[in-house]
């Protein structure tokens, strides 16, 4: 009787609301046209609108709101664009994605082909938008282009760089737009920074990693020519041509790194800025292997059997009992640590424009259990233990590998910021 009731409220459920537009995609997106025309949000609310409308041409909610919301989105939207035209300082990328956002939203009612949406349009004061667009992006490209040439015409290297950015700018807004796009390159070129990195000394006193000094630097250098923004207005001296400099000029490697030295070198070399370092500290612990022997019991059912109780009913019940297991844990562990720091020199002025330490550690640790006996006597900690394989502890070399990496990649973002 109770299943027969549930099933005919069930019935009389679907029947009811089977018809009802919350439970179709139109009727929920009515849903938030309503909701953002409560909230004055009314580009969305025709959006929506338009959504349900490509579900349900016929649908008589969103087509009395569109009467309602498309010639607010209208005035709005104008309302906007005129208050960012008339500011003195215009943010043109602000006021071309306005552009752009209310030609999409007229494109998508244009799209719906329906007849009501004359009506829409003439009630609205609608503008030619697309020319506008077309004005304000001449504008925008023109307004970066002069900037671009006044700095240009000031002649020193920070604002060569400005001058480049400012036309490749202006080519956003209309690509090949004037001369701008030489004027990018004469103007990149000239905003160049020469930088040479030296080989990072290896200071430790552990020679076991071999020229690991080299490997920070060369890791930072590769990490740097991978930055397409940075190498943009960075050139990077090769380490042959180091080298070959060093020759000719018969300098010693175990002082180049000198303050004065380097200087020298750098004027030789004709860069602007110069990068040194050195590795002050490598260390890397020997394998701590600990193992540990633990015995387990619990009470478990350890068979079934039946039964007939008062009633004279057959019945089954469990049988208790204690299984037992012994485990035997492993765990090993190993600790690396490494120091680097690192200097940035102008080399015109000899001053030190960044200089900095950076210390990293690297711990592995690992542990797994193998037993016998009863599996069901463990704990749940331990049955995790033995899933895991055995493992062996990484090599002093794999974990210094892995500390340069980290090195190298938190001073180049570090140095970054101080060459851009």
């Amino acid at each position: 009787m109770f299943i027969n009731s549930k099933l005919a409220f069930s019935l009389f459920f679907i029947i009811i609301f089977s018809g009802c537009s919350i439970f179709t995609s139109h009727g929920r997106a009515y849903n938030r046209a309503e909701k953002a025309e409560k909230c004055g949000d009314y580009n969305k609310a025709v959006l929506e609108c338009v959504e349900s409308l490509k579900i349900n041409h016929d649908y008589e909610k969103p087509l009395l709101l569109m009467d309602i919301v498309f010639p607010l989105a209208i005035k709005y939207s104008n309302q906007k664009l005129d208050r960012y035209l008339k500011k003195g300082y215009k943010n043109w990328d602000m006021i071309i994605k306005s552009y752009q956002e209310i030609i999409y939203m007229i494109d998508s009612v244009e799209r719906l082909n329906l007849l009501r949406q004359e009506i829409w349009f003439n009630s609205s004061d609608l503008r030619d938008y697309e020319l506008e667009l077309k004005e304000t992006k001449e504008n925008a490209a023109l307004f970066y282009y002069d900037q671009a040439v006044m700095l240009m015409s000031l002649g020193n290297q920070e604002d060569y760089k400005k001058s480049a950015q400012a036309f490749k700018k202006s080519q956003t807004y209309i690509s090949d737009y004037k001369d701008s796009i030489e004027l990018y390159n004469f103007c990149r070129q000239k905003a160049i920074k020469r930088i040479a990195i030296m080989a990072f000394e290896n200071k430790s006193g552990n020679n076991e990693f071999g020229a690991i000094g080299e490997e920070v630097s060369d890791a930072i250098i590769s990490k740097m020519l991978r930055d397409g923004g940075l190498m943009e207005y960075v050139e990077i001296i090769s380490r042959d041509q180091i080298d070959r400099i060093i020759n000719e000029q018969k300098l010693s490697q175990s002082g180049i790194v000198e303050y004065e030295h380097t200087i020298d070198l750098g004027k030789i070399l004709g860069v602007q800025e110069m990068i040194t370092g050195k590795v002050s500290r490598i260390q890397v612990s020997n394998i701590d292997e600990v193992t540990k022997n633990e015995s387990f019991k619990k009470r478990v059912t350890i068979d079934y059997e039946y039964y007939t109780d008062d009633n004279g009913k057959q019945k089954k019940r469990a049988i208790k009992g204690d299984v037992r297991a012994k485990a035997k844990i492993y765990k090993i562990t190993r600790t690396a640590n490494m120091s680097v720091s690192a200097t940035l020199l102008d080399v015109e002025s000899a001053k030190i424009l960044y200089s900095n330490s950076i210390k990293e550690e690297f711990k592995f640790e690992y542990e797994w259990a193998t037993y016998t006996g009863d599996k069901r006597a463990l704990s749940y900690q331990l049955k995790s233990l033995i899933r895991k394989e055995a493992e062996t502890a990484p090599s002093k070399g794999s974990m210094i590998t892995e500390l340069s990496n980290k090195i190298s990649k938190k001073l180049k973002r570090e140095l970054t910021t101080k060459l851009d």
